[in-house]
């Protein structure tokens, strides 16, 4: 297995890894057509900045904000559920589904924060 240097972020990835993505970066979706498999290429002239924006899209800030509330009301929902179920039938356990609840907070709050900072260079 080679190594394939991103030409845009930097990130390094197997060229197997490379054909499971569609021939795209992993981290940020960046299309490999112009990188040889092996990461042989020209060098580099000089070290590049790279721009956050182009690292985090708002559309991957907004999908981490949803995709976190939903992780989060599914525990949530999950959690009543199963709780009111086991109250009805008079169970004294019941489920808590706190690494959705938990996942899905982190997730949803990642994606605040990444807004917040988004509007802070803007």
């Amino acid at each position: 297995m080679n190594q394939v240097k991103c030409p845009k972020c930097g990130s390094r990835t197997t060229d197997v890894e490379l054909e499971s993505f569609g021939g795209r970066c992993m981290r940020c979706r960046q299309s490999y057509d112009q990188m040889p498999i092996g990461g042989v290429g020209k060098p580099e002239a000089a070290p590049y900045e790279v721009d956050l924006d182009d690292l985090e899209p708002d559309e991957a800030v907004s999908r981490n904000m949803i995709f976190g509330a939903l992780w989060c009301f599914g525990g949530v929902s999950v959690t009543v559920l199963n709780w009111s179920v086991a109250t009805a039938i008079g169970l004294p356990v019941y489920l808590i589904a706190s690494g959705a609840i938990l996942f899905g907070t982190a997730q949803l709050f990642r994606g605040v924060i990444q807004k917040v900072k988004r509007r802070r260079r803007r």
